[in-house]
Order: structure tokens, then C-alpha cells, then sequence
């Protein structure tokens, strides 16, 4: 799906101006069509109108079917799908003589649930990929095979370097946590050394207090009296 860039048109709003023009823009970019039939798309207004343009201004070279739901069986006289036995053809492949040669049909109708790791469903869907892609089957598995290597060893690389990233994370977490730790015992150190000189400061200025109370106490003087 990441090789390819694709215009997917499920819509089942009805036909106006604008939108018609959008989807036959995209039509006309398109390399190649796959039209998923089941008896819902057979009776499609929009599957009509696209698969009628693309046959009008493209023809049939690029034109893939896939087979979804319901029974679809060939006309080789009339050169159609047959229509008394198809319930999942649109009426314009129906049309006598309107295919010059049978189109590519994968059918997937027998694979649901649809599961890539199932070899049968990936065998048939490697089938349609082919032509779009313009490899051999084996060239194509070769690249698929490779890409999910690749996309392995770039998982593992993602792993590898978000678990590097988490370490990191707890390991400066953990840093910080100490950090803070040492910074709040730093500072209550610093509040204790703060407080324990502001009290020999207060303990410095009582001794002085007291020191010059007693130095200008009368009782250090000597008073002297005499009578007659």
C-alpha cells in the first residue's frame, strides 16, 4: 500500500457536477482501475459511471477486477459477462460484444475473513499487484520479502533506541532526584550554620551587655566616711 498512491472512491452520494469532476480527474491520473465487484457494486450508480469512463477514454488494458461477494462466470460467444448468471457483473459488462477478451479477475470471495498471513490470500492478491507494479511474481515476493525485512530491522532499531531513551530518562530522573536531595541538604545546612552564628552573635552581645552592666555598678566603687 506504501508503493502504490491510490484514490479510493466509496461515496454513495449521488451524482453531482463537482463531484464527477473530481473522481473522473482522478480516473484520468490512474494507471490502472480495480473494480471490487459484489452484488452491492453491480447495482452501484457511481461503479457504473467510472467503469463506463474508464472503458470510453481508457479500454481495457488497465482494467482489474476483483471478486468480493456473489458469482461471476464469462460469456466467450458474447464476448461479456453473462448476466443470467452473474449477480455481481455490472450491467455495463454485460453488454453483448462489449469486451474484446476477458479481463483479469482475482477472485477473493472464498478468503473471508481477509488475512494477509493466509498464503492463498496473499498468493491471489500478489496476482493482482503484479500487473499494476509490472514485475514477475517472484521479483515482486523477492521485494515484499525484502521490505519486511527491512521493516523488521527498522522496528528493532526503534526499539533499541527508545529503550536507550527510556534508560536515559531513569537514569536522569534518578539524577535529578539526588540533585535535589543534595540541594535541599545544602540548604537546610546552610539555614542551620545561619541560625547557630546568629545565636553566638546574641550570646556575644549578652556577655558584653553584662560586662559593661557590671562595670558601672556602684558597688565596685569604694566610699570612704569618717566623723568627728
Amino acid at each position: 500500500m506504501r508503493a502504490l498512491r491510490l484514490f479510493r472512491d466509496d461515496t454513495n452520494l449521488m451524482a453531482n457536477p463537482v463531484l464527477w469532476g473530481k473522481i473522473t480527474e482522478a480516473l484520468d491520473r490512474s494507471g490502472f482501475m480495480i473494480v471490487v465487484l459484489s452484488p452491492r457494486s453491480a447495482v452501484s450508480h457511481w461503479v457504473k459511471q467510472e467503469l463506463t469512463y474508464w472503458l470510453h477514454h481508457r479500454g481495457l488494458a488497465q482494467l482489474i477486477l476483483g471478486l468480493a461477494e456473489g458469482h461471476l462466470q464469462w460469456d466467450a460467444e458474447e464476448s461479456r459477462f453473462d448476466p443470467d448468471v452473474c449477480d455481481a457483473s455490472p450491467p455495463v459488462l454485460t453488454k453483448p460484444k462489449v469486451l474484446s477478451a476477458e479481463l483479469l479477475c482475482i477472485d477473493v470471495s472464498d478468503g473471508k475473513p481477509w488475512d494477509l498471513s493466509d498464503l492463498a490470500f496473499r498468493d491471489k492478491v500478489t496476482s493482482l499487484a503484479v500487473p499494476i507494479h509490472g514485475k514477475d511474481r517472484d521479483q515482486l515476493a523477492g521485494d515484499e520479502v525484502r521490505e519486511q525485512r527491512r521493516c523488521h530491522r527498522l522496528r528493532r532499531a526503534a526499539i533499541a533506541v527508545l529503550s536507550l531513551l527510556t534508560v536515559i530518562a531513569i537514569v536522569a530522573a534518578i539524577f535529578a532526584f539526588v540533585q535535589r536531595g543534595q540541594a535541599i541538604t545544602q540548604r537546610q545546612e546552610t539555614v542551620r550554620q545561619r541560625q547557630d552564628a546568629l545565636r553566638q552573635r546574641d550570646q556575644a552581645i549578652a556577655l558584653r551587655l553584662d560586662a559593661e552592666a557590671q562595670l558601672c555598678s556602684p558597688t565596685l566603687f569604694g566610699v570612704v566616711t569618717t566623723s568627728g
